[in-house]
Formats: C-alpha cells, sequence, structure tokens
C-alpha cells in the first residue's frame, strides 16, 4: 500500500472513551495500561502494565486508530479505499495486526454499556434483609468475599450522565433500610449499594470502612465517582478511612 497521510494528534485511553460515547460503540479498546502515542505516522504502543514498548508501520497505525475510533468493518472500508485495494486484503492485515494486538495484551474486547435501572422497593428490602443474615451468620471477611463476586470485566469510568440515577438508588435505598423490619445498619446498606453499583451496574465503586478513635467507632459506605452512597460525606468525613474494598 502507499504511504497514508500521519495522525496528528496522540490517542490515550481517557480521549478514546470520550470519542466512543460520541462515534457510539466500538468492539475494541486499549488493553489495561497501555497507551497509544503516534508520531511521524507511526504508533508506539507503550504498556505500562508489562513494561514493554511496540510500534507500528503507517499501515497498521491507520488501521489501528480508525478501528479504534469508528470500528474494524468502517475502518478496513476507509483505507480500502483510500488505498483503491480491495477490501478482503486490508480486512486480511487487519485480522493479522488483530491476533498479535490481543496477543501482546495490548487490544482488549469493548462490551456494550449495561443497561441500568433502578431495582424494586421489594429487590432491595429483600437484599438488605440477605446482607443483614450474612453478616450475622458469616461474618464480615466471608460477607465481602460472598457479595464480592467476580471483578466485572470492563468496569466504566465515572461520567455526569450517571449522576440521576446513583441519586436516586442512594435515596431509595437510605428510604427502605430506614423502615426495614431489621433495621440495617451502615454495614448492609454499604454491602448491597456496592454490590448494585459495582457488579450489576458495572460501575467503579468501592466500600469504605472508617474508624474515629476517641471514642472508638466504626463507619461503612461507598464511594462511586464524585458521589459518597449511602449516607451523608460530612458524617463519612469524620472517620478515617481503614479499608477500602473494590
Amino acid at each position: 500500500m502507499t504511504t497514508i497521510l500521519p495522525a496528528v494528534f496522540p490517542i490515550k485511553p481517557t480521549t478514546l472513551e470520550r470519542l466512543e460515547l460520541s462515534l457510539g460503540f466500538v468492539p475494541y479498546r486499549l488493553g489495561r495500561g497501555v497507551t497509544l502515542l503516534i508520531e511521524d505516522d507511526i504508533a508506539r504502543l507503550v504498556d505500562l502494565e508489562h513494561g514493554r514498548f511496540y510500534a507500528l508501520n503507517a499501515t497498521g497505525t491507520r488501521l489501528l486508530t480508525l478501528a479504534l475510533l469508528i470500528g474494524p468493518e468502517k475502518a478496513i472500508g476507509q483505507v480500502a479505499e483510500e488505498h483503491g485495494v480491495d477490501e478482503d486484503r486490508v480486512r486480511a492485515d487487519w485480522t493479522k495486526l488483530l491476533s498479535r494486538l490481543r496477543h501482546r495484551q495490548l487490544l482488549a474486547t469493548n462490551v456494550p454499556a449495561r443497561r441500568r435501572a433502578l431495582p424494586g422497593r421489594l429487590a432491595l428490602w429483600g437484599l438488605l434483609a440477605l446482607a443483614w443474615l450474612s453478616l450475622r451468620l458469616l461474618g464480615w471477611a466471608a460477607t465481602i468475599r460472598l457479595w464480592r463476586g467476580e471483578h466485572p470485566l470492563n468496569t466504566e469510568p465515572w461520567q455526569t450522565s450517571m449522576t440521576p440515577l446513583v441519586q436516586r438508588f442512594d435515596q431509595a435505598l437510605r428510604s427502605i433500610a430506614a423502615t426495614h423490619l431489621l433495621n440495617p445498619q451502615c454495614k448492609e446498606r454499604a454491602v448491597v449499594a456496592w454490590h448494585i453499583l459495582r457488579n450489576r451496574w458495572g460501575l467503579t465503586a468501592e466500600l469504605v470502612v472508617g474508624v474515629q478513635a476517641f471514642p472508638f467507632k466504626a463507619h461503612a459506605w461507598v464511594e462511586c465517582g464524585p458521589w459518597t452512597v449511602t449516607d451523608e460525606r460530612a458524617h463519612c468525613e469524620m472517620y478515617i478511612p481503614a479499608a477500602r474494598y473494590q
């Protein structure tokens, strides 16, 4: 293929996330800890997780950047048109490139954003009851292991658009806990909120346990993006974080 025009902007994971939102879902994303830099139409892939560095030629750079921005099928068509070649030839090149990038964990499969719906009152009531039983029958450590489940394959970074849903969830959970027959406290509320935000909605959420020395007190809450969930931020700031569970 002939030489193509160089890309004129660096691409990092945070930038790609914003571009995906504006251009629609694409099936691939940069791997964990991978940064893509482009200079003189050559891509440098920096793998911070493993301390490795890779470079792509001009054609590979063009294919990869377009695939991340608009998806591989559109990228194949655009590159084929730019060079006046058959799409099957470009598709074969992309297949080889994709295999090598995925083998080295430089590229990962993207997943569509999860559908997030506010749990019903009965569901939240039941989860609070289960958390209450779990803590009393299993203890704290075993409850954390049980409710942690499997880490989401693709947790999403915080977006401002998530604020209304998270706030409604927080209000609903606190309201039901306040009238619950078992009188669930901060630990139960935090475990349930952590489970919903992290496992069901795929958000980056941390369950935090804080302590106060004089007099000694312990408290639990959840942090999700800029929000403190299950309690007021001012109250949680009175405690020193002693443990965080991701």
